[in-house]
């Protein structure tokens, strides 16, 4: 019969298990279907009700199986997604450590250069030392247009070679040259402040000198930021506890005004405020 048509041959066979006709596994459908139709227990309707609930059965575990495939390969693109994702967190992270590293490591760089300069200026100062005032001596004895030519003969060759850029004219001009190395000498707040923090007091100096070395860092320090008083100098100091004292991603948000920064409740301020942002995201 026709309505036969609407099943496979898995269904033929369900249909021929539930009537209980018995059926090689190898017959073709077309045989199938004259084994249920001359089968002596076959009634049209009966057989149609088994047919349509056997197909309906059949569809129903393939929806299921195929609803079941979807989850599982929805569960391993997430799974993918994650993995991904924490794969890209761990490689910022990464690379952050790698940035703070090599910033802290060309911040420590820069730091030793910055000692050796102000080592270096402090040690030639003209009334520090005695070959200091030695220089001043001859040079009271040299005509003024002559200092500069006298002055390249005991520079250091990084001065020699930076004042060889310069045009004739400015080379000679002692005030020039003078500016010039007082310029490449000097130091922010910032690098003063990590002077007078981080000196090391050498073996062969004595403790004298080396307080004097504080002395003079801490002298140059807050004169840089032009603290006056002892109302700055004490906002100066208990700012600096906070600074030490915030979490590094706040020093990093402010970086930019970081070395302003003079009185404790600027900073307290910002900080607050900087915290209270974030935790409106969170």
């Amino acid at each position: 019969m026709a309505y036969l048509a609407k099943g496979n041959k898995p269904d033929l066979f369900s249909v021929c298990e539930e009537m209980g006709v018995e059926v090689d596994q190898s017959s073709k459908v077309v045989d199938i279907k004259k084994l249920i139709l001359n089968s002596e227990f076959y009634v049209e309707e009966e057989v149609k009700i088994i047919l349509d609930r056997v197909i309906s059965d059949r569809k129903e575990r393939e929806r299921s199986k195929q609803e079941e495939k979807e989850r599982e390969d929805r569960s391993k693109q997430e799974e993918r997604e994650d993995r991904n994702k924490q794969e890209r967190e761990e490689r910022s992270k990464q690379e952050k450590r790698e940035e703070r590293e090599e910033r802290m490591a060309r911040e420590s760089r820069q730091h030793e250069l910055e000692l050796r300069k102000l080592e270096f200026s402090q040690q030639n100062r003209p009334l520090n030392d005695e070959s200091g005032r030695r220089v001043k001596a001859e040079l009271a004895q040299v005509p003024k247009k002559d200092w500069v030519a006298y002055l390249l003969t005991v520079l250091p060759a990084e001065l020699s070679n930076m004042l060889a850029r310069e045009p004739t004219e400015r080379v000679n001009n002692y005030d020039f040259v003078k500016d010039l190395v007082l310029k490449r000498y000097r130091l922010n707040s910032e690098k003063l402040k990590q002077c007078f923090y981080r000196h090391q007091k050498s073996a062969e100096k004595s403790w004298r000198n080396y307080a004097h070395e504080l002395n003079s860092y801490f002298t140059k320090w807050i004169a840089e930021l032009q603290v006056r008083t002892f109302e700055q100098l004490k906002d100066l100091l208990i700012t600096e506890q906070l600074k030490y004292r915030v979490p590094a991603e706040v020093r990093e948000h402010f970086l930019d005004d970081w070395i302003k920064l003079k009185t404790p409740y600027e900073l307290a301020e910002k900080s607050d405020e900087y915290e209270s942002i974030k935790q409106s995201f969170d």
